[in-house]
Order: C-alpha cells, then sequence, then structure tokens
C-alpha cells in the first residue's frame, strides 16, 4: 500500500474530527479536498458517501459507495454486479488498490444502510449479507439485517439476525431491545422480558428500556413486575407520558382505581396542548382532538390522516387538575377547523364530556362525535334498550347491577339459565368478563374483583357448525358500514388480540371474504340490521362488535364509539388488510373535508366564540 502524504492525513484527521462533531458540510469539504488530492482512495469515497448519507444528498452517497465498491471503476455497479466487485478482491487481507477487505465491508455496509433507508429492502438485505461475507462478526450490520428482515415479515430469519449480533457482541443494547421487540409481537412476552430486562441491564438510566419492560410484563401478565419497570421508567422521565399511561393501565388490572386515575391525570397534564404539523405539502384543515383526563378515549392515531390534516390534541381536566398548559387551550382552539371529540366511553367519560361539551359549545366550530347525549346512551345497559326491536338483531337484556345486589345473589344460592356474563362497568377488551352460571361460581368472582358496580347480560352460545366462534368488527363512518376485522376462536371469549389468524390459512381466507364485502357474511336481513345500528346510534364515528345467534340474527356484543381501529398489521401475513382497512380512513378524512367545506361555506370568516377562562 502506498505511503499517506501528512498533508493527506491531516486533512482526515481534521475531517474525521468535524465529521464525529456533527458538522457534516465542513467534514464534506475536507473529504472532498481529500479526493482531490488522492481521487482513488477509499477511505474518503466511503467517509464522504457517509456523510452526505447522512444529510439528503442520497444519490451523490450511492455512486461513491459504488465508486468504492468498484475500485476505481468508472462504472456505476448495479447491485447485481457488486458479485462481479467482488471478484476483483484477492484473497489477501489487501488488494492491489490498497482497499482492505474491513473498509470493503464497511462500504457494502453503508451501502445497505442507504438502500434501508430508501425502504428497498430486498437490496438492503442482500448488502447486508455480503458485507457480513466480509466480516461475519459485524454486530450492526447483524441488526440492520434483522430489521430489513421484519419489515419484510420474515421473523424467524430476523430473530435469527439479531442473535447473531448478540453473539457478536452480547452487550449491543439495540439488539436486545429488537429483539423483545419482535418477540412480543410473536406473542412470547416472557422471552420479550427477558431481553428487555438485559436491555436495564445494560443501560439502566434509560427509561425507554423500563417502560418497553413494564409492556412486556404487561402482556404476561405480571402486574407487580410491570408496575415496577413503569415506575421506575416516570422515575427516570417524569413527562415519559406513554409510561404514566401504562402504568395506569396495570394499576386499573390491579384494580387500584383511584392510583390509576391520578396517573392518567398526570400524563394529561404531562402531555398539555401538542400540535402535530400535517406531513403533506398542504394542509387542508387543522382539527382538534379532544380527550378526558381519564380511561375514556378512544384511539384516533390512525383515524386523522396527517397527510392532510394538522393536529392540536388536548384533554380537558376536571376542575382543581388543570395547570398553565390548559389555559392555553382556548386560543390554540381558535385556529382550529374542526372539533375531533376522542371521549368515548359513556362509563368512565361522564364528567369530561360535559366539560369537552361546554368548551365546543363555546368553540362554535364542527364536531365529529359531538360529546352529547349520544355517546352517553352507549353505555352497555342503554345501548341495549335504544337497539331493542331492530328486527334482525338480538340484543342480550343487559343490565347494571352493584356489588351488593350480586352478593345477594351468590348467598341466595341462584343459578343461571342461560349463563351470565358478569364484568366491571367500564372494563374492555373482555377485561375481567366472565361466564357465570351458579352461586358458587359468582361468589369466587366477587372474591377475585374488588370493584362496585358490573354489567350483568345473558350469554348466547354463538358457535358456528364448524365448532368456531366468530367475532365481526363493523365500523360506521358518518352512518355507513366498513368491516373492520373477523376474529375466529375455539373459545367463547374472542378478541383478536387473543386468536392466531394464522393457525389455518382458511381463517385469513374467510376474514378478507369479509372485508372486500361484509355482506357475504351479513346478507338479506341481517345487513339490514347491521345498518339500522349504524343509523340508531347516530355517531359520526362508532362501530359494534358482533357475532351470529343461534337463530341466525345478528348477535349484538357492543356499540359505542369506543371502537379501536389501526393497521398494525403485517403486510406480508395480511396483505389484504392494507387494501381494504384504508377505506375506513379514507372515508374518515372525506367526512372531515365536508364537515369543514360547509362551516367555510356558511362562515368564511369563522369568529371564534370563546369564553374567558
Amino acid at each position: 500500500m502506498a505511503p499517506t502524504p501528512p498533508d493527506l492525513t491531516s486533512l482526515f484527521r481534521a475531517a474525521f474530527r468535524e465529521h464525529q462533531a456533527g458538522r457534516l458540510s465542513e467534514a464534506a469539504a475536507l473529504y472532498r479536498r481529500a479526493l482531490e488530492l488522492s481521487p482513488d482512495d477509499a477511505r474518503a469515497m466511503m467517509l464522504l458517501g457517509m456523510v452526505l448519507a447522512d444529510g439528503t444528498d442520497l444519490a451523490e452517497a450511492e455512486r461513491l459507495f459504488r465508486r468504492c465498491l468498484a475500485l476505481g471503476s468508472d462504472e456505476l455497479v448495479s447491485v447485481a454486479a457488486l458479485d462481479r466487485a467482488e471478484a476483483r478482491l484477492p484473497g489477501a487481507a489487501v488488494d492491489p488498490l490498497g482497499h482492505s477487505r474491513v473498509e470493503f465491508a464497511v462500504t457494502l455496509f453503508e451501502l445497505a444502510k442507504l438502500h434501508q433507508r430508501r425502504g428497498d429492502e430486498d437490496s438492503a438485505i442482500l448488502l447486508f449479507s455480503r458485507a457480513l461475507a466480509h466480516r461475519p462478526d459485524h454486530a450492526l450490520a447483524c441488526n440492520d439485517l434483522g430489521t430489513s428482515l421484519h419489515r419484510l415479515g420474515r421473523r424467524d430469519e430476523a430473530l435469527a439476525a439479531f442473535d447473531r449480533a448478540l453473539a457478536a457482541d452480547p452487550k449491543f443494547v439495540t439488539a436486545w431491545r429488537n429483539r423483545g421487540f419482535l418477540l412480543l409481537e410473536q406473542r412470547k412476552p416472557a422471552e420479550a422480558a427477558a431481553a428487555f430486562a438485559e436491555a436495564t441491564r445494560l443501560a439502566p438510566e434509560v427509561e425507554e428500556h423500563w417502560f418497553n419492560l413494564g409492556t412486556a410484563r404487561l402482556a404476561l401478565p405480571d402486574l407487580a413486575g410491570a408496575e415496577e419497570a413503569f415506575r421506575r421508567a416516570v422515575a427516570l422521565d417524569p413527562n415519559h407520558v406513554e409510561a404514566h399511561i401504562q402504568l395506569a393501565t396495570a394499576l386499573e388490572q390491579a384494580h387500584r382505581a383511584e392510583e390509576a386515575a391520578g396517573h392518567r391525570v398526570e400524563a394529561a397534564r404531562r402531555h398539555g396542548v401538542r400540535e402535530e404539523a400535517c406531513t403533506g405539502p398542504r394542509t387542508l384543515a387543522r382539527i382538534l382532538v379532544l380527550g378526558g383526563a381519564g380511561l375514556c378515549n378512544a384511539s384516533l392515531q390512525f383515524l386523522i390522516d396527517r397527510s392532510r390534516f394538522a393536529s392540536t390534541i388536548a384533554y380537558v381536566m376536571q376542575p382543581g387538575q388543570a395547570d398553565e398548559a390548559q389555559a392555553s387551550l382556548a386560543d390554540k382552539a381558535a385556529d382550529c377547523d374542526l372539533v375531533f371529540n376522542a371521549i368515548s366511553d359513556a362509563d368512565q367519560g361522564g364528567p369530561f364530556l360535559a366539560l369537552a361539551g361546554d368548551f365546543c359549545a363555546r368553540l362554535g366550530r364542527p364536531i365529529i362525535n359531538p360529546p352529547d347525549e349520544r355517546v352517553v346512551r352507549t353505555s352497555r345497559d342503554r345501548v341495549a334498550r335504544l337497539l331493542a326491536g331492530i328486527r334482525g338483531l338480538d340484543v342480550p337484556p343487559t343490565r347494571r347491577a352493584t356489588r351488593a345486589e350480586l352478593e345477594s345473589l351468590a348467598a341466595a344460592g341462584a343459578t343461571f339459565s342461560p349463563p351470565a356474563l358478569i364484568r366491571p362497568v367500564g372494563a374492555h377488551g373482555g377485561e375481567d368478563l366472565e361466564r357465570i352460571e351458579n352461586a358458587a361460581q359468582l361468589a369466587a368472582y366477587l372474591r377475585a374483583i374488588p370493584c362496585a358496580e358490573f354489567y350483568a347480560s345473558e350469554f348466547r352460545d354463538y358457535r358456528g357448525a364448524d365448532g368456531y366462534f366468530r367475532k365481526y368488527r363493523l365500523i360506521f363512518v358518518d352512518r355507513e358500514v366498513y368491516p373492520y376485522h373477523l376474529a375466529i376462536g375455539r373459545d367463547w371469549k374472542v378478541h383478536y388480540y387473543r386468536v392466531d389468524m394464522a393457525e389455518a390459512p382458511w381463517m385469513k381466507q374467510e376474514e378478507e371474504a369479509f372485508l372486500a364485502d361484509w355482506h357475504s357474511a351479513f346478507p338479506g336481513e341481517l345487513g339490514r340490521a347491521v345498518r339500522a345500528v349504524a343509523k340508531r346510534l347516530d355517531l359520526d364515528f362508532a362501530g359494534m362488535d358482533c357475532g351470529i345467534a343461534p337463530d341466525g340474527r345478528v348477535l349484538l356484543f357492543e356499540a359505542n364509539p369506543s371502537m379501536l381501529v389501526h393497521l398494525h398489521d403485517s403486510k406480508i401475513d395480511y396483505p389484504y388488510k392494507h387494501r381494504y382497512v384504508p377505506r375506513i380512513f379514507e372515508a374518515i378524512s372525506r367526512m372531515i373535508l365536508r364537515r369543514v367545506a360547509a362551516a367555510r361555506a356558511s362562515d368564511t370568516e369563522i369568529q371564534p366564540r370563546i369564553d374567558a377562562a
């Protein structure tokens, strides 16, 4: 290898100092000067490419990486031609052009990162693999290979790549974290918790590792362990809003409602009034998302298209809870075109609905799901009365019962035929939901669940002729019906997160058919019953969970505006969801644009009507 001139060495040292300090333009200028002195210097090409890849000039970065790999050739090498570039390398550690094997591996790695950044995961995987062929112990390449594999849904290969990264570097915290996320996704919370625990051991000062550990423990469920981890997270970062929320969830599941409520208020206070900018070229409207400082809000993460709309997100609080951040809500809300009320739970959102209603009345903007009686009447007992009498719909009688009433039934030796479904008021997702047939079961349930009020309804055995239970979720946008998902399981307590729809190909095929045409599962009178529910609820956004009753009618489980709608599912495993579910988001966007356009047409200079705080 030819000796490096002293002035070139000085340039490299100066450039590297600028590079490490994050002064990328200065570093790039120095690397360019180095290339002027030594046009075929592989290090200068690679390092300048790294600087440009950190910025925005990805095209020039790629040209430099490929020139580096081509060992001075003027030809821009395609990904498929990299084999030819590698073939020019001799077996020795240093090739005739002074290009070390390690530099070649690092250049391949940097080019792979560039392709990964562009979203070209297939090319990234090929390039990471080739980098690892030259340097098998490159832990970063192993980890990033796992990331690209995971994005393509190749989970087993991704896990093997993360494990390979950890074999090369057992202290690689990011790989432990990635391993934990993947295991959690694969419904292996115990193994995920072990991975996150190792991350906390290696970096105990990072609050996010404790939060991840709490999330895995909550999924086990290990409520005490989850509480401990979330408390460590909020101790390290008191402003970690999601840690406060998940700590509240753990406390609620442990039936410590008062402590949980304090953390939900703290989460709302720490959240304050936040702005989310539109990510598209033009903001079509600004939306005020209004929640309550409690366990009462629908998740709007996927429902508001950030490429079209900017958002202001805030929570109303009861008197004595609000702080200075809430005082600015009126001023920031005055710039919004529309309010999306996220307070959706009729049981836990009552006080916040009233506060939000007063605020919205003063604001004078169009409202999605006005915080009024239409939300209040979606509690499980009231919605059963609201929807009674719809032809083709089976609405099991539901009533609200105090603990004392249920204890009296248990003491009297009551039996339940048909069986009763008992759950705490305000519970969702099957939490603490049990089927009760006799007094002994009821007494045991009450000993285990220390709540004051419960909902009791009649159980229907809704299994199909094939022995499987099916629960359908349909979403209502501006009173129109859109299918969202179908969960199929062997147990009566069917929830999408509890079942494995990949258990058999026919399950996903059946769900795809439902999403393509929901009338295929609800023909004729059944479809008319579903549409009648949407009309009678009279909400801008809501939904229903239901099955098919033994007599062939639609069997209502619940209908309210709290329905979770997301698109977290893998594109590889559930490609059909990514075709059909976005129709819901598009319908919501159209509804928002219609409401805003109507308001602007009626008053092009909408004046805010906010009273003094």
